[in-house]
């Protein structure tokens, strides 16, 4: 038998040395989501209390699905178009995994300035601005109250602007059209070029052979600062990050998007990554799972449970 002074002594030793562990600060890991605990723990007259009232996620893995066209039926097989309820079955899934969708200035905000995200987040992204996107997709978004990334090429958006067509079969989005999605608080708007989503010249934004850096930067910024202008003016916010369009892009490309004031950039490159707090590189290049046809949401999401 212990005695309550022994008991006591014993306690005490166990506050002291759990107090000293606390207050240097712990990074443990659960389900590859880094936590740190920074509060102290305090004894109480012969009883130990302990006390975690700070509970912050230092780094998580952030998957991100790159959607494109949704179409109730197409022609020709592509791996960019998806039928409305494919998209469906994928909502209802991601919410039934406990994911919560976030925009790309949530994740920003995590890195740079120590915001705070949810437990499991997603950002749903979908590349081009075609019209399908506020037709078949935005209604889905309402019903199952999630947000998704929309990165358009602005002169395509301005084509069909000035002749509207709303065939969503081909169409782009008009500038009324971000205006009114910004709007709704369901879509955040990003950059994918005004007018670089082409192989003509160059791929995509890409630094052509000989092309001087100085040419190069000045071609670059030309063309995504046109977009940039113009999207602020529709919407009154500034794109915070840049769409690599094909997924191209050179040794100088980051360089000249860190200049224009771009925080993130997404890529084609397939994968997960992991954000951290306090890097600011690692919201560059960031990785996605391109979205196919023919497949089901549980088939899709594999790569969800394999990275935990």
């Amino acid at each position: 038998m212990i005695s309550k002074r022994r008991k006591a002594q014993l306690l005490a030793v166990c506050a002291v040395l759990l107090s000293s562990v606390f207050s240097l600060g712990i990074n443990v890991f659960v389900d590859k989501t880094a936590y740190s605990f920074n509060e102290s723990v305090r004894s109480d007259a012969g009883s130990v209390q302990t006390v975690v009232s700070k509970h912050e996620i230092k780094e998580t893995e952030l998957p991100i699905i790159m959607y494109h066209s949704i179409l109730k039926s197409q022609k020709k097989k592509t791996p960019y178009v998806i039928p409305p309820e494919l998209l469906e079955e994928d909502l209802k899934y991601i919410k039934h995994a406990g994911y919560t969708p976030v925009f790309m200035k949530d994740v920003i905000n995590f890195v740079l300035n120590n915001g705070d995200l949810p437990e499991n987040p997603i950002v749903l992204t979908f590349d081009d601005g075609y019209y399908n996107n506020l037709h078949y997709a935005d209604p889905l978004l309402e019903k199952y109250d999630m947000k998704a990334v929309l990165s358009i090429v602005g002169e395509m958006t301005e084509e069909f602007s000035y002749d509207p067509d709303r065939n969503p079969n081909y169409s782009h989005v008009t500038w009324d059209d971000i205006f009114t999605m910004h709007m709704s608080g369901r879509w955040e708007i990003q950059n994918h070029s005004y007018s670089c989503h082409t192989y003509e010249k160059r791929n995509g934004v890409s630094q052509m052979e000989k092309e001087s850096y100085d040419d190069y930067e000045d071609f670059l910024m030309a063309d995504l600062c046109h977009l940039q202008d113009k999207l602020a003016y529709v919407t009154g916010v500034t794109p915070n990050t840049f769409t690599y369009p094909f997924g191209a892009f050179s040794e100088n490309t980051d360089k000249v998007l860190k200049k224009i004031g771009f925080k993130a950039t997404l890529s084609c490159t397939e994968g997960v990554s992991t954000i951290k707090k306090g890097d600011p590189e690692c919201l560059y290049k960031l990785k996605r799972h391109l979205r196919p046809p023919g497949k089901s949401s549980e088939e899709f999401f594999k790569f969800l449970i394999q990275d935990k």
